[in-house]
């Protein structure tokens, strides 16, 4: 496993994937009772450009799929089993889960500190059943990166160490302040003593709109060589787009052949 925290601190050229607002593929997993986690079409992507590349991706999940236009059928974490856990534990080199939101109208910043703290602990908890304690990322992007001081020390304290911030001026992490989130913006790496975190500033979010892919490749080059560090995510209900998934095998391949590693 390629940890992120000793290639930063190696200086390696390295590139962070996720995946935000995920549900859906533990949706179908587990209510239709697949045979193999590779038999829900989001892990059988990720797999097969695993096996190419050596890809690797953390996924940050909503508890619940309530107010996701997406799903068919409500579902939650607590209906999970340890069903398909060794199948989990086997591919946790790679494949990582954090928590992300309640769901898609609930981010931790809505909610009080009490609730913020029982959705954390819920989803982490599920993780555990699901896939075991390895499958469990140390890195975290909250759901429209709203979260405030007390949620960062609460997710610090479920082993979380590096803090995903945005790739713009949005003051979405309130422990920051304008000076830090300037440093952040310069910098891309900040070590914030009141929360105990890391926080990366993202690089790139794919969307389902065309992306101009020669300037985006161009982004990758100049910015590893500055900074080592390029960090790229998207959203579930993009990554369902067949255009996505084609830019992504596509961007990626091209990553790889710049000896950029792919880190959890």
């Amino acid at each position: 496993m390629v940890n992120i925290l000793d290639s930063i601190e190696a200086k390696k050229s390295v590139l962070h994937f996720s995946i935000d607002d995920s549900i859906l593929c533990l949706e179908k997993l587990f209510l239709d009772n697949k045979k193999s986690i590779f038999d829900v079409e989001l892990f059988k992507f990720l797999k097969k450009l695993h096996n190419e590349i050596d890809l690797h991706c953390t996924l940050y999940l909503f508890y619940s799929n309530k107010y996701f236009d997406l799903s068919t059928k409500p579902f939650d974490l607590s209906m999970v089993n340890d069903k398909y856990k060794k199948e989990f534990e086997k591919n946790s080199d790679w494949l990582k889960f954090g928590a992300h939101a309640l769901n898609y109208q609930t981010p931790m910043n809505t909610q009080t500190i009490k609730e913020s703290s029982e959705t954390i602990q819920k989803i982490i908890e599920s993780i555990l059943h699901f896939a075991g304690e390895k499958s469990i990322t140390q890195t975290w992007r909250p759901h429209f990166f709203m979260a405030n001081l007390d949620i960062c020390k609460i997710i610090k304290k479920h082993g979380v160490k590096i803090a995903f911030a945005p790739e713009d001026k949005r003051k979405i992490f309130t422990c920051l302040s304008p000076r830090e989130i300037n440093k952040l913006l310069k910098d891309r790496l900040y070590n914030d003593p009141k929360s105990g975190l890391l926080f990366i500033r993202s690089s790139h979010e794919i969307k389902s709109k065309q992306e101009n892919i020669k300037a985006l490749k161009e982004k990758i080059k100049q910015e590893i060589k500055k900074y080592k560090v390029f960090v790229i995510y998207t959203h579930e209900y993009e990554f369902v787009k067949k255009s996505v998934r084609n830019e992504i095998t596509n961007l990626f391949r091209f990553i790889k052949r710049q000896g950029i590693e792919f880190i959890s």
